[in-house]
């Protein structure tokens, strides 16, 4: 941790947000004074000294990787790691690798465009170092992309939860000649920790789902081990990790997840805000992996609760509630905050061959069931919500 701060006290944007604590103290006395930092002061240290803010060291072999967020908040923010902090993230992939259970003998297919996203450079090419064979699917369409993985017999695919579940309904329309990979390694989205939407994943593809967690400014941080479905692993040689209770600050079991980077020190963030809220799991893990183990993956967003009739709602929930009905094959919700009382949307498609007003039967009892309110419910046309291969959209607020 002192390694951290005296890094941070060489940077602009650190320097400020530590003048008033001293190095005299204690490292972790030092912590117990710095506010927590959110994106919001990232992104405004980047817009106040564009492009990239006062957040990154000028170091002696440079600043050599760039990647941005995927701007689905609305912001986009850019980060840049120098050599070694690119090495310490495909380090904390090569732990994620591990405790999914891949080995040498696996095919790792990654269906999806890379970008300038850290998740996807940094897991191709952390496999590509372990000698694990990685197939890239950039640049294809979804048929495509389908049939290459079964030409070259991909064990393993790695996507984020709607796109895999859409290229599974595919995959079961085809027929025959299809992948069969034994795991899923699923990120970018909460579904895989959602058990309706494992369950929809497992059933169509029959392969393990491994769910994953991490965010560009910070990093890869939390992975699901092979050994204990549903929960996850924080990989705390590499991060410093709190649990707060988001109104009084309180260190909790069940709260917020605060981060401080230990390792990429090109650009640390300390007592990071990641919104992810967590419960603390005690009990060991059967795989032996030591640390911080989270019961239920992440749990929600703090940013995400709205307040509807009188009730408050979660986006996850109703991912939970619609992908346990057989019936539907994808959702999109809209809250409208506009009027004196938040409504919400919901538009559902049917699969093929379902009736939609069943459907939308089906869909209109179970929020009422599980949320206590009414929904406004629409059935639209099979085949009008496909998923982008990026983090699908599924939610969103007018108002």
């Amino acid at each position: 941790m002192g390694q951290v701060l005296n890094q941070a006290r060489k940077i602009p944007f650190w320097a400020e947000r530590l003048k008033n604590i001293s190095p005299e103290l204690g490292p972790f006395l030092q912590m117990a004074k710095i506010p927590l930092l959110t994106k919001r002061d990232l992104l405004a240290e980047q817009a106040l000294h564009p492009p990239y803010g006062r957040l990154f060291s000028q170091t002696e072999k440079g600043l050599c990787r760039y990647t941005q967020t995927s701007g689905t908040s609305g912001h986009t923010l850019r980060w840049l790691d120098d050599s070694a902090s690119w090495e310490a993230m495909l380090e904390c992939w090569a732990m994620c690798y591990e405790l999914a259970g891949v080995n040498g003998s696996d095919r790792l297919f990654f269906p999806f465009s890379f970008g300038p996203f850290l998740g996807f450079w940094t897991a191709f090419e952390a496999a590509a170092r372990l000698g694990v064979l990685s197939i890239p699917g950039g640049g294809l369409s979804s048929e495509a992309r389908l049939r290459m993985a079964f030409e070259v017999d991909a064990s393993v695919l790695l996507g984020t939860p709607s796109y895999l579940i859409h290229l599974g309904e595919m995959a079961k329309l085809q027929g025959a000649k299809v992948p069969k990979p034994r795991l899923l390694i699923v990120a970018g989205e909460p579904g895989g920790s959602i058990p309706a939407t494992r369950q929809r994943l497992e059933k169509l593809w029959g392969a393990r789902v491994i769910d994953h967690a991490g965010m560009t400014e910070v990093g890869p941080t939390t992975v699901e081990c092979a050994e204990s479905p549903g929960g996850f692993h924080l990989l705390e040689s590499m991060y410093y990790p709190e649990i707060l209770d988001p109104q009084t600050g309180q260190e909790v079991d069940q709260g917020e997840l605060i981060l401080t980077n230990l390792k990429r020190l090109s650009g640390p963030v300390i007592r990071y805000r990641t919104g992810d809220l967590v419960a603390r799991d005690r009990d060991p893990c059967p795989c032996g992996f030591g640390g911080l183990k989270l019961k239920g993956g992440i749990l929600g967003r703090l940013d995400d609760m709205v307040f509807i009739r009188g009730n408050n709602f979660h986006p996850q929930t109703l991912e939970a509630i619609l992908f346990e009905l057989p019936e539907l094959a994808e959702y999109r919700a809209i809250i409208h905050q506009s009027g004196p009382m938040a409504r919400l949307e919901v538009l559902v498609e049917p699969r093929p061959g379902i009736d939609p007003l069943a459907l939308v039967e089906a869909a209109d009892s179970a929020i009422r069931e599980r949320c206590l309110f009414r929904a406004e419910i629409r059935a639209v046309e099979v085949g009008s919500l496909i998923p982008a291969e990026l983090k699908a959209r599924r939610h969103s607020v007018q108002g």
